[in-house]
């Protein structure tokens, strides 16, 4: 985790609320600039895999050098679709360009990435 990814998930958290389950924001910087962008799609999204091309298409597009993605959830776990939606996403978008996607509530924190780190630990150590 980076400071301004680090920065934005502690101001996601402080102003988290339960009726933002299964939101998403999206953060993209250039990495040699101050600031970025951050867009917030508001309602849980249904179709995990259309949501995953949707934002890829805009990370691929927009620009960017760095992106986030942080979904609220109120138990701060990823759903199956949650995984589904990851899996889609790195498939589609290179792993310099998306950072990382954590899923978060008020205290706790769950990093996809991480997450795959620890499998292929698990798994004997493969790469992804």
């Amino acid at each position: 985790m980076t400071s301004r990814t680090a920065e934005l998930l502690a101001i996601l958290q402080k102003s988290f609320h339960p009726r933002e389950e299964g939101w998403i924001w999206l953060a993209a910087y250039l990495e040699d600039t101050e600031g970025g962008t951050v867009s917030q799609f508001e309602g849980a999204y249904e179709q995990p895999l259309a949501t995953a091309r949707g934002l890829a298409e805009i990370m691929n597009g927009c620009g960017a050098d760095r992106t986030y993605l942080a979904i609220c959830r109120r138990d701060g776990k990823p759903t199956e679709a949650d995984r589904e939606m990851w899996r889609e996403l790195r498939s589609l978008v290179d792993s310099s360009l998306l950072l990382d996607m954590v899923v978060f509530n008020r205290r706790e924190a769950w990093s996809m990435r991480s997450e795959d780190a620890a499998a292929a630990m698990t798994s004997g150590g493969g790469t992804l």
